[in-house]
């Protein structure tokens, strides 16, 4: 319902005089403060008007027959605060929905807070909108994700603060390191921090599911001029990159089956079709050889095979002879 602009001044001051310490927002009242702003109303509009904000703006108003005006059941509720549509409280919803797969890290449970401050205009309230159970189907997150680390390393990237970590790869020991991060990236589920180590004097890749600990330091924030947002994962086939390697151009042929996944939604940006028929289809791929791109190509199983560079051909199929000879044992 669409509210037009003496309306809404009406709502607000409304609003101003429920929440005044200062004095009891009885009608006189009300009726007062909205002459004195040359809103004059009758007693039956300011009627209409209080339930438009109770109906439309959840607005927890209620009459005080003691105090013998109105007051809010939740002292923390502001109409101001609260004056966003229908349509914006379905979109933080569904966005509250969908970080949800994020389970109980600290950034979920603010933006939880948070929309339900925006919809309702307390953080203790919870949205109407919320249904009791969920309808949208995300990809699971790991419970051991990391995800408790967004917070503190998104705020870290923003104001340009360092933190050190204590990291433990797979099958090593802990590491600490004292990193100022400058980037944030999702692959496959699993989250990752870009950011300078001043232990390793270089940019590294971090998995915040190996940060063991990550606290805020006071070490002097440091850019790696060599860095560079979207040059950095160019070439890369998921989250891993290295300076130690050059982009090499991967082509590959896929079966009747795979193709048309392929062709409708790209493994990597830098993508080429080279040959399409009705049972095949041939891409070529400009990227790092890294261990994302070959655990891709071994999940095709026979539906892939690898026409160049010779080399990866040659070690793709080397560790397919491998795997048939672990069946046949």
């Amino acid at each position: 319902m669409a509210v037009n602009k003496n309306a809404y001044q009406r709502y607000l001051i409304i609003d101003r005089v429920i929440r005044s310490k200062r004095f009891m927002a009885t009608r006189e009242r009300l009726l007062d403060e909205l002459a004195a702003e040359l809103l004059i109303i009758s007693d039956s509009q300011l009627s209409k008007d209080i339930a438009y904000m109770q109906t439309h703006k959840q607005a927890p108003i209620l009459f005080d027959r003691k105090k013998g005006g109105y007051v809010y059941t939740d002292p923390d509720y502001s109409f101001e605060h609260n004056a966003i549509t229908e349509d914006d409280k379905w979109v933080l919803d569904f966005a509250n929905a969908t970080m949800n797969a994020y389970g109980n890290a600290n950034l979920v449970l603010h933006f939880d807070g948070l929309v339900n401050k925006l919809v309702t205009g307390s953080s203790k309230q919870k949205s109407k909108l919320s249904p009791e159970k969920s309808y949208i189907a995300v990809e699971s997150a790991n419970n051991n994700g990391g995800y408790q680390h967004l917070y503190l390393l998104y705020r870290s990237i923003i104001e340009r603060k360092t933190v050190t970590i204590i990291y433990q790869p797979f099958q090593k020991e802990e590491r600490k390191h004292t990193l100022s991060p400058y980037l944030l990236k999702q692959y496959r589920n699993r989250w990752y921090v870009i950011g300078y180590s001043t232990e390793k004097k270089s940019t590294l890749v971090f998995a915040l599911d190996r940060i063991n600990e990550l606290k805020p330091s006071k070490t002097t924030y440091f850019t790696d001029t060599r860095f560079d947002t979207e040059q950095y994962f160019k070439h890369s086939f998921g989250a891993t990159h290295r300076y130690d390697l050059q982009p090499e151009k991967v082509r590959l042929w896929f079966n009747k089956i795979n193709k048309d996944y392929i062709l409708s939604q790209p493994l990597h940006h830098s993508q080429k079709i080279i040959e399409q028929t009705d049972d095949h289809a041939v891409v070529e791929l400009e990227v790092l050889l890294t261990w994302e791109l070959k655990a891709m190509i071994y999940s095709y199983s026979s539906g892939i095979k690898v026409l160049a560079p010779k080399h990866l051909q040659e070690e793709i199929a080397g560790e397919l002879r491998k795997a048939i000879q672990q069946y046949a044992s």
